[in-house]
């Protein structure tokens, strides 16, 4: 059977919401200006310049991009820099990932800050991309919020880092993984736009997957940048607290849940097995738990 529907439809346009900002009305016209500038040249490039906080006010996306510093337990003198990144890549990605419209029940991408980010310990991959390139800043790395699409996400947000000279790594800050921008397993597939704290770069190049592009954003013509020295960035105030607060861990708890989850699997295993009788092997439960933190 093959049907069709005559005349064809046509999808609608896409409602842009409008929300209150404290930024001045010249601004946020100008800003809109560019990025509509930027959509008409390559419609299928989807960038952000602001973004909804928890208030319900528009924020320029680069008021959330401010060094932090991350907890003092992964700073270990003793550990390569390159540990250190992969400890503070891993630190973020325990935080659980859920999706927007699962916490706040709405349909509105709501961008929370890194402060309240650790206290509802939850988010989705722009909160996770966020507090890491805030971390990355305050370790002294030069790294950008990437907004792009990537598989199996969709539209993400993974960190891009420089590395050494024309050497980038991209992110994924919910998972903790990082690859070469030249690596063919990188799951993002096309960049569109970077992010600090000073200025939101568009990609113009002809290319967008990653392993094609070049990085080098003094380059107008690889890189359409927000603010120039035609049109300065004026004086904004981050949305980020100075500096974020970390409770000790309770030692006591984390062993209670602990013997939780390991009584809740043997019981349910024994469950899975009823007609047989399962004998556990405490030497290699002692050998899994020593590898498990690793």
């Amino acid at each position: 059977m093959f049907i069709t529907i005559e005349p064809y439809l046509i999808l609608p346009e896409k409602i842009e919401g409008k929300f209150e900002s404290s930024e001045a009305p010249s601004l946020l016209s100008g800003v809109e200006a560019w990025r509509s500038s930027f959509t008409n040249l390559f419609p299928q490039r989807n960038i952000k310049t602001s973004v909804l906080d928890m208030s319900g006010k528009t924020v320029f996306i680069m008021l959330y991009i401010h060094p932090l510093k991350p907890p003092d337990v992964l700073l270990n003198e003793t550990a390569s820099t390159l540990s250190i990144y992969e400890q503070v890549a891993h630190y973020v990605s325990l935080i659980p990932s859920i999706d927007d419209s699962v916490i706040y029940n709405s349909v509105c991408d709501i961008w929370s800050t890194c402060n309240q980010f650790l206290q509802l310990l939850c988010g989705d991959e722009e909160e996770h991309a966020v507090l890491l390139c805030n971390y990355f800043l305050h370790l002294n790395k030069r790294a950008w919020l990437c907004i792009g699409f990537a598989v199996p996400e969709g539209q993400t947000t993974y960190v891009l880092t420089e590395e050494s000279r024309d050497v980038y790594w991209l992110w994924c800050a919910s998972g903790g993984e990082h690859y070469s921008v030249r690596d063919s397993f990188c799951p993002m597939q096309a960049v569109w736009c970077l992010v600090n704290e000073d200025n939101i770069w568009a990609n113009i190049q002809q290319h967008q997957h990653p392993a094609n592009i070049s990085y080098n954003l003094s380059k107008a013509r690889d890189w359409k940048a927000l603010f120039s020295k035609s049109s300065p960035r004026p004086a904004l105030t981050t949305v980020q607290p100075s500096s974020l607060t970390y409770l000790p861990t309770n030692e006591q708890h984390m062993h209670d849940l602990e013997e939780r989850i390991e009584r809740t699997l043997r019981e349910k295993i024994m469950e899975w097995r009823p007609r047989h009788i399962t004998r556990w092997n405490r030497y290699c439960t002692q050998a899994f738990r020593q590898l498990l933190p690793r």
